[in-house]
């Protein structure tokens, strides 16, 4: 339900400017979302000694977290090209 809140563009402020970025932005924050689910799926693996399991999920989350960090820089520097 949260992922829903994010795509409602009737409370973000300017709605009619950026859409896309905003599609973009909330997309990110959907795998923001899915990389903080791997983290603590990895930690309480750890809690209860799967230690491959744990290790597992904590590279699955460093990767999905990479990927939103470098799909965001991109989207920012798209945006700010096309204003120019």
């Amino acid at each position: 339900m949260a992922n829903r809140s994010l795509l409602n563009f009737q409370h973000w402020p300017g709605n009619c400017k950026i859409k896309h970025l905003r599609l973009i932005v909330a997309g990110e924050a959907l795998m923001l979302i899915w990389a903080l689910a791997f983290f603590i799926i990895a930690v309480i693996a750890a809690i209860l000694g799967f230690g491959a399991a744990a290790v597992a999920f904590a590279a699955l989350a460093k990767l999905v977290f990479y990927v939103a960090v470098v799909l965001f820089a991109i989207s920012l520097i798209g945006h700010l090209m096309r204003r120019i």
